[in-house]
């Protein structure tokens, strides 16, 4: 199957997008300065500094997904489109973890 230049500016208007609306999710969710905080541990745990790492890599990795999408809409670049489906798939698996953590600390303490 031969790419045409018009397939990879379309992958590359929908990864700005998705990245731009998943950085904000992941951006409003996030509690970045309670972090700070000297009695972090004890207030959340052990247990919500996973959910803090997903949250900080889903937001970097939004940012990442922008650029490659930014790329894609200049070059076309079959590798990177490569790169951005995978990246894609794991900002989406972040987002479902960090949507359905609540119910499992709810089902499972």
């Amino acid at each position: 199957m031969v790419e045409s230049e018009h397939e990879y500016r379309i992958f590359g208007a929908m990864y700005v997008i998705l990245g731009l609306g998943l950085s904000f999710y992941f951006m409003f969710t996030m509690p970045g300065p309670q972090l700070l905080s000297v009695n972090w541990f004890v207030t959340y745990g052990e247990g919500y500094l996973l959910v803090w790492f997903i949250l900080f890599f889903g937001w970097l990795g939004s940012f990442v997904l922008i650029i490659f999408g930014f790329v894609l809409l200049v070059r076309d670049v079959l590798l990177l489109v490569r790169v951005s489906g995978v990246l894609c798939v794991f900002l989406l698996l972040c987002y479902l973890f960090v949507l359905y953590y609540p119910f499992w600390v709810f089902f499972f303490p």
